[in-house]
Order: structure tokens, then C-alpha cells, then sequence
């Protein structure tokens, strides 16, 4: 099946909309994390008339750059809700990918209390064993919703992949509102439960996830529609300009790069494992290799990381950490993440984004296939133990090619891909110019000027 393709390369002169022109709600839960998002939406302001619809958190952003802000809050508390809330809990249907669902849930616990965990965990077997006959769409049109917030001047509304607020998305629906959602990541079609056949378009990054829609979540083919990957647009743009292929490598020793990938404790202390074995590996191929570490960028307490500091072959790369205000990366420290892949003899990594960021440079890409035979200290039946996070829908699709040297089960295997990468790097990139193929890169002004023809077009 093919999807609708619409690549247009938009001029730089941009206008601003007239006031008069058709207007767009774009409905976010909170301030968006990532850059590429906030520079889409800065886009779509600048060609169209925009009111950001804001569920929670500070609208400083958006006011200090012009943005009108609604603040909604259509939750109503009743029995009703409440009652239809639970069922949606226990029976609400599930992705198909239901690895994926179950360690979403499971990081989504990670800050509760023991016991609402245990609770949590409970409901959460509950939905996975029972049938799942209670569609999200049956659900939200069973809501009471209680809100004030002016929406009849808006002709359509934009989310980020997932409704921000059910209660919300509910009066959008009775309100026959036009719909428009961009899935934002590779994996987001894989472990979301509120994916809903009353949007009317849903943007993807590729043909290929378009077909996870599809077969994942049962969205129709005429509903899915290419326009682009914007988490990737910032490797085109450092790919494309000349300056960045002289720039002096970051470090004055031969390193491997090892990117963190997981979230819950649990995982993070598996990785932790894995990356002594890899350093005891590299001692053994050359002891002046070093490991250098990247941390997972969205875990705010970096205590777990602290007794890697006293590896005698590892660098830990706190460089984005200690010089960033939040979590939000700048331009200038993306482009240095992309500097430190391009100057490493090779990456490994369990399934990340930077390890597919990083199959679109002449770095060879080594993917961890199977942490089994890696000895990281947990039950290979734990919910949590690591083959599960690398077994995830998204990861053993686009990432896991059995058939290159690339990916690895063990630790012979390892060295024996690290001594390649050393000895003959060209042979490990076959994997990476496959990966890459999966999702062509473009521009972010590209990639928005497509999303601002797709909301055009459906107005």
C-alpha cells in the first residue's frame, strides 16, 4: 500500500497568514521536550493563524513569542467518568505490538509508590490477559466533558502524536473538529493505546510507518500521509553543510561510542553491566581504546551512573548534562552529538534513536541483538531484563538485520565486530546504508511545510 507523499520544497521568503485566514489549534499536554517540535511549531506559526491549546504547564514559551494561549481543562469529574475510565484501563485495546505497550506502562510506574505500582501492575496484567474489546474511540465519545474553552473559531486542530487529554479530544469529536496528528518518533505507533479513527490525517516519516499505523493500530491507508522525519532533520542539516566535514574529533583518543538507551532502574543497571563487559573487551583489543558513554539524556537523576566514573578506560560524556538549562538539547549540542559519532570507531547500542541517527554517517553501527549471554544480572524472564527493550516491535523491525555483522549476541561476537571496525570499517557499513534507506532525511523547513500543506488541505 502506498501513502500520500506530499515533498515540496517551500520558499524562504515565508508570509504570514492573514488574520482572516482558516485557524489552527495545537493541542499539547506541555511545553514540547525536544527541538525539532518547538521548531515546527514556530513554522506553522509563521506561515498559518495559530492558538495553542495548552492542558498544563507554564505558557511562558508560547506568550513570550506571540502565541495566543488557551489553557483547557475539560476533564469532569463524576462517577461516569470514572467508571468508563477504569473499563478503559482494564479492557481499553491494545497495539498489536504489545511488548512495547507493556514497557511503556511499566516506565510509567517507575516514580509511584511501591504499592501503586503493585496496583498498577495488577490492572496492567488484567488488560493484557483479558479481551480487549473496548476501542479507544467507544471510549472518548462515552465521556462528559465540562470546558469552556472557545474552540468554534478553530476550523482544525494539530497534536504530537498522541491526544494530549482524552476529555478534551473528546469534545473535539462531538464538536466535528478536523484532526490532524504527526507522529512524532520511530516507536510511538507501537506502544500508544490512544490512537483514534476520528483523525482525519495522521503524518508519518516514511512508508514504512505508515505501514505500522496500519497493521498496529487499524488506521485506513487514505488516512496516513509521508511527510517526513523532523527528529532526523538536524542530520541533514549537519550533513549538508561543509564546515562540519574538517572539524577536529572531540576527544584526542581512539574510542568507541556506547549510548544509553533505557529508562527504568532496572534496565539502566543491565546497560551498566554490559558496558564493563564492553570496557574488559576493549582492554583486551587495545589498551589505548576508550569507551566513551552517553547517557540517556531524559533521566534527571544520574546517580545510577556513578560508579562508571572509576573505569579506567571509559570516558563518561556529561558535556550536554552539564551545560544545558532542562533537558531540551540546543542546535550547537546537537551538532556536537554528531561530531562525537562521526569521530568514534564505532557505536553500540541496544536500540536507541541516536543508534539509528547514527547509521546515516560513515560510523559503523553495532547493535546489541541479545543481552543473554551478556551476564547483566537479571532473570531472563523479568519483565524488565533487556532482551525485552531490544526485542521491542520498533527495534527488531528497522534496526535488527540479522544478516550484517553489525548486530551482536555475545561477547565473542563483540569483539569480533569491534576488531572489524578497527581493521576494515567499510565492511560494517552495508547496515548502516540499510538502515538509513528505511527513512529518507530532509530539512526540517521542508518537513513542516508539508505538515502546514497537510492542515491546509484538510481545512
Amino acid at each position: 500500500m502506498r501513502y500520500r507523499c506530499e515533498v515540496q520544497f517551500p520558499n524562504h521568503a515565508l508570509t504570514l497568514m492573514s488574520v482572516d485566514s482558516p485557524r489552527i489549534g495545537i493541542v499539547l499536554s506541555r511545553l514540547p521536550p525536544l527541538l525539532d517540535a518547538r521548531n515546527i511549531i514556530e513554522f506553522i506559526g509563521r506561515r498559518s493563524n495559530i492558538c495553542i491549546f495548552l492542558v498544563s504547564g507554564d505558557p511562558a514559551w508560547f506568550v513570550d513569542r506571540g502565541f495566543e494561549v488557551r489553557q483547557t481543562n475539560a476533564v469532569e469529574r463524576s462517577l461516569w467518568n470514572s467508571f468508563w475510565s477504569l473499563m478503559f484501563l482494564a479492557f481499553g485495546r491494545l497495539p498489536r505490538s504489545i511488548n512495547n505497550y507493556f514497557l511503556t506502562a511499566l516506565y510509567g510506574m517507575a516514580h509511584l509508590s511501591v504499592n501503586r505500582q503493585r496496583w498498577l501492575r495488577w490492572i496492567l496484567r488484567l488488560r493484557i490477559g483479558s479481551p480487549n474489546f473496548l476501542s479507544f474511540d467507544f471510549f472518548v465519545r462515552r465521556l462528559h466533558t465540562n470546558d469552556d474553552c472557545q474552540i468554534d473559531d478553530i476550523q482544525s486542530f494539530f497534536f504530537f502524536t498522541e491526544t494530549p487529554c482524552p476529555f478534551f479530544f473528546s469534545r473535539l469529536v462531538s464538536s466535528r473538529k478536523s484532526i490532524i496528528a504527526y507522529l512524532h518518533s520511530w516507536d510511538h505507533a507501537c506502544k500508544q493505546d490512544t490512537f483514534s479513527k476520528a483523525i482525519d490525517r495522521y503524518l508519518v516519516w516514511s512508508q514504512q510507518f505508515g505501514t505500522d499505523l496500519e497493521s498496529l493500530q487499524g488506521i485506513k491507508p487514505d488516512n496516513i500521509q509521508i511527510v517526513g522525519a523532523s527528529q532526523f532533520s538536524f542530520v541533514y542539516d549537519y550533513l549538508s553543510d561543509p564546515h562540519n566535514e574538517n572539524l577536529e574529533p572531540p576527544y584526542n583518543v581512539d574510542y568507541f561510542l556506547f549510548a544509553f538507551g533505557t529508562f527504568d532502574p532496572i534496565q539502566v543497571r543491565q546497560e551498566i553491566d554490559l558496558v564493563r563487559q564492553i570496557a574488559t573487551v576493549m582492554e583486551r583489543i587495545d589498551p589505548s581504546l576508550f569507551l566513551v558513554l552517553r547517557l540517556y539524556p531524559m533521566r534527571v537523576n544520574q546517580e545510577l551512573y556513578n560508579d562508571l566514573y572509576d573505569l579506567r578506560n571509559v570516558i563518561v560524556d556529561r558535556e550536554f548534562r552539564d551545560s544545558t538549562d532542562g533537558l531540551i538539547m540546543t542546535e550547537k549540542e546537537i551538532n556536537l552529538k554528531y561530531t562525537k559519532i562521526k569521530s568514534a570507531k564505532g557505536l553500540i547500542h541496544v536500540g536507541t534513536t541516536i543508534g539509528f541517527e547514527a547509521a546515516y554517517f560513515d560510523t559503523p553501527v553495532l547493535q546489541i541483538g541479545s543481552s543473554a549471554d551478556f551476564e547483566c544480572g537479571v532473570e531472563q524472564k523479568d519483565p524488565l531484563h533487556l532482551d525485552r527493550f531490544i526485542e521491542a516491535y520498533q527495534v527488531n523491525k528497522y534496526l535488527l538485520l540479522e544478516s550484517y555483522p553489525n548486530v551482536v549476541n555475545n561477547l565473542v561476537e563483540l569483539e569480533a565486530a569491534m576488531r572489524g571496525c578497527l581493521e576494515s570499517p567499510v565492511d560494517y557499513l552495508a547496515y548502516n546504508h540499510a538502515v538509513r534507506s528505511q527513512v529518507p532525511i530532509q530539512s526540517l523547513e521542508t518537513i513542516s511545510h508539508n505538515i502546514v500543506q497537510a492542515l491546509e488541505n484538510v481545512v
